[in-house]
């Protein structure tokens, strides 16, 4: 078991150094075309091509901190942006491209990704368009010391990953009291209850009062975009 860790991690490690290693030859033969085609013997053009190298040097750098920072990022990672989807690609230094296999990121509107590696494990991502997102109740890790999930928090319903779950609202009543004297008969004009009737003190109703309120039960909220990482 122990040999087939070490040879996964050193395959992790192989996958994470080599676009590494890869930029920095890139950052080494920029640098040395510069030099070669401004002929850097002339001592005028000497600040003018250090100038020049220091840009492309810190291109390369910027580019390579990007890359180790993208590639350390875990697949299937979902993260939040208030920038559209392709400009959220091009300030990162990602290529915007519709092929799933070397696509990093990709909005979860539920699109098919069977060519990544995400798509090894689910051929499609979720669909998160217009969803708040909500934990599970249990990692299922068999830790033993992690306590009982608090009540308060649990969803009563125990939705699994990836489950839609429909708006609702914990069931309640609401109740009319009202009061009058006895031995009266008045007119009642409330759905559902006799046109006339002798109260007596504190009646009530279970049949409920006028609604109100706007489209859906919701908490404060924010809307951003959702992408989630796939390769």
């Amino acid at each position: 078991m122990a040999t087939k860790d070490k040879s996964s991690n050193k395959i992790e490690w192989t996958r994470t150094l080599t676009p590494i290693i890869i930029a920095l030859i890139s950052a080494i033969v920029s640098i040395v075309t510069v030099y070669v085609s401004n002929e850097i013997s002339p001592k005028s053009k000497v600040s003018e091509v250090d100038n020049k190298v220091a840009e492309q040097v810190n291109k390369k750098i910027d580019t390579i901190g990007k890359t180790i920072v993208i590639e350390q990022i875990p697949i299937g990672t979902i993260t939040t942006s208030m920038m559209r989807y392709n400009t959220f690609l091009e300030i990162n230094g990602l290529i915007v491209t519709e092929n799933m296999s070397k696509v990093k990121w990709v909005p979860c509107d539920g699109r098919e990704v069977k060519s990544s590696k995400y798509g090894k494990v689910n051929d499609s991502v979720p669909d998160l368009r217009g969803l708040f997102l909500r934990n599970v109740n249990d990692y299922d890790v068999g830790y033993n010391g992690t306590p009982s999930v608090n009540p308060i928090h649990m969803n009563p319903e125990n939705t699994k990953v990836g489950i839609y779950q429909d708006d609702d609202y914990e069931s309640h009543i609401h109740g009319l009291v009202w009061w009058a004297s006895g031995g009266m008969n008045k007119p009642n004009t409330y759905p559902g209850i006799n046109n006339s009737y002798n109260p007596g003190y504190n009646q009530s109703s279970d049949k409920g009062v006028t609604p109100s309120g706007g489209k859906e039960t919701r908490p404060k909220n924010m809307t951003v975009y959702y992408y989630i990482k796939i390769n």
